[in-house]
């Protein structure tokens, strides 16, 4: 069986360039996620983030 790992890491990325350029990339990174776990929920093993800012809390709506 397949795991997913996934691993971003956000060393040198800013609150405001999240806040603007980020975002879209967020959002699909959330959307992609949902669907391999509502279909695929044993592939999801972890998802990871490096180097975040304090600020950093994740995508809205995933439990991290």
């Amino acid at each position: 069986m397949v795991k997913y790992f996934e691993i971003r890491d956000m060393n040198g990325a800013a609150i405001a360039t999240l806040m603007s350029e980020g975002t879209n990339q967020l959002s699909k990174i959330k959307t992609t996620l949902g669907l391999v776990q509502d279909f695929y929920p044993e592939m999801i093993h972890q998802v990871a983030v490096l180097n975040s800012t304090s600020a950093f809390s994740g995508p809205p709506g995933l439990k991290i």
